[in-house]
């Protein structure tokens, strides 16, 4: 972690955050103590789940989250620092570009929705800088629902998008 700003170390140290083996440092924020029955849910799911779980995340430059997909719904919620860049790459082959951050009269979101089973990508809007946002899962997300993207298959479905995916696959 020597390349990481006293900011962003200073969340980590503070958030008490682990790395995330698809980038940045998390922890869990919350997750709700009532379950869901997996009767309750869409047939995406295998098994139960609790209503909704959040997560705390910073990415810098050197740690981007790489593209991954999740049979949830998610909320990413900027929460400090600089803007983050989240690209999304849906089923049927679009692109969208939202950037998470304060800036909301030049086009800066506080919150971005990424529906269930869109690829996603985070990585900092400005060189050299960091974002601390959070992450709400509704409803909460179990390790075998998320979906790390292979660089191979992301390029065969989207092959438009190389570059993009080359950096953050």
């Amino acid at each position: 972690m020597s390349t990481l700003s006293p900011r962003a170390r200073s969340w980590i140290d503070a958030l008490q955050l682990e790395a995330h083996p698809r980038g940045g440092w998390f922890r869990e924020a919350w997750q709700s103590a009532e379950p869901l029955p997996v009767e309750a849910l869409p047939g995406r799911f295998p098994e139960g789940r609790t209503f909704g779980a959040s997560w705390h995340f910073v990415c810098t430059e050197d740690a981007p989250r790489r593209f991954h997909r999740r049979r949830s719904d998610a909320l990413w919620l900027w929460q400090g620092g600089n803007p983050l860049t989240l690209h999304l790459l849906d089923e049927d082959g679009g692109y969208a570009k939202r950037v998470l951050g304060p800036n909301v009269a030049q086009g800066e979101r506080l919150q971005v929705h990424v529906p269930h089973g869109t690829w996603c990508a985070a990585e900092t809007a400005v060189p050299g800088s960091d974002a601390l946002v959070s992450l709400l899962c509704v409803p909460a997300c179990a390790d075998s629902d998320v979906e790390e993207a292979g660089l191979d298959a992301m390029l065969g479905l989207y092959p438009a998008h190389e570059s993009l995916l080359r950096r953050l696959s």
